[in-house]
């Protein structure tokens, strides 16, 4: 890693700042209202759960972020991941605690990366290359703003709806952030790889239920995988003029497919898009098996079609045709085992 101070030191001011907000996340939650309260419809935890399960996350990101804008600051895109993720995860814990409407919710996060997106091209689709058929489609700036706020919008919702049962939604960001920091090379990646660790120990204490993300940190931690993908496809495009955008949907395809179900679903049914509901892929999957059995299929799912898309001699586009068939396949079998186990 790049970084100019040493990184045991690092370590220890992450180590602490985690330790102070787990030992205090009952403090915290009681004194901001951040508590998830159990129902009889739709919640499965049966007792209050403080949603401040990224905040030692975002604190040490305000750190890490504020001294390498301060000490190795290179040019504007760790400023704009800084302050959008924040905004947006403030947004999120405004949300936790007053349940803020889905739609104004979408129209103030939208307004936040609309602002900021026209202060740094970088982080604009302009140019999509298609590798498996070789072909490059390039939208005008606009277009490309509209594109932009379009996909990150489509990744915030599709991480919130995965955030259904303990640790999932922070695994599966793992995951991501893992893959987006790994298969790049830049100064941002250097500084968010310590940032990941700390994402991926957060997952044993969500695991365990000491407490939830919550929206605050879906939003959260969406944000900054949605403009880490984009800032390091247009590295890469613009480097070797061959970065394939399926490796991207690869990456986001599995919640993105449930989404796009659920969403299909509940309009047809004349129902809120945006409305809660148990239909959830992690839903079907833990009424069969345990939590642990549950996490390790979903992660099965999301990581193979990855592993699969570094072999050179596999399409991809015939990756993205056979997980979706087997997504919807697998729905089909799901949804049936668990309604005749009902009966």
């Amino acid at each position: 890693m790049n970084l100019d101070f040493n990184n045991i030191i690092l370590f220890f001011i992450g180590s602490f700042i985690f330790t102070i907000c787990f030992k205090k996340r009952l403090n915290i939650a009681n004194y901001f209202n951040l508590i998830d309260r159990p129902n009889q419809k739709r919640k499965i935890h049966k007792q209050d759960t403080p949603l401040t399960g990224s905040l030692s996350v975002f604190i040490f990101f305000i750190f890490l972020s504020a001294y390498n804008l301060i000490f190795n600051y290179q040019d504007s895109a760790l400023l704009i991941i800084f302050i959008c993720s924040s905004l947006i995860f403030l947004i999120g814990a405004y949300d936790d605690k007053n349940n803020l409407s889905p739609y104004l919710k979408l129209i103030l996060i939208s307004l936040i990366f609309l602002i900021f997106l026209i202060s740094n091209e970088n982080f604009i689709i302009q140019n999509v290359f298609f590798s498996s058929i070789n072909k490059k489609y390039i939208f005008s700036q606009y277009m490309g703003i509209f594109i932009t706020i379009l996909c990150l919008l489509l990744l915030i919702n599709s991480l919130n709806l995965v955030d259904g049962i303990n640790s999932l939604a922070n695994l599966i960001v793992t995951i991501w952030l893992i893959y987006i920091l790994f298969t790049n090379d830049n100064y941002l990646n250097d500084i968010f790889k310590f940032f990941v660790f700390f994402i991926f120990i957060n997952n044993f204490f969500i695991y365990k239920g000491k407490y939830f993300l919550g929206d605050s940190g879906s939003l959260f931690y969406a944000s900054i995988v949605g403009m880490l993908a984009i800032y390091n496809y247009n590295i890469l495009l613009t480097q070797t003029n061959e970065s394939g955008v399926e490796n991207i949907f690869i990456l986001f395809m599995i919640p993105g497919f449930d989404m796009f179900r659920l969403f299909i679903e509940r309009i047809l049914k004349n129902q809120n898009p945006f409305s809660a509901d148990n239909n959830h892929l992690h839903h079907f999957l833990i009424r069969i098996f345990s939590l642990k059995e549950t996490l390790f299929i979903y992660f099965l799912l999301v990581v193979m079609p990855i592993a699969l898309s570094f072999y050179s001699n596999i399409n991809k586009l015939l990756i993205i045709i056979t997980t979706a068939i087997f997504y919807f396949l697998l729905i089909f079998i799901l949804k049936n085992f668990c309604i005749k186990k009902q009966k």
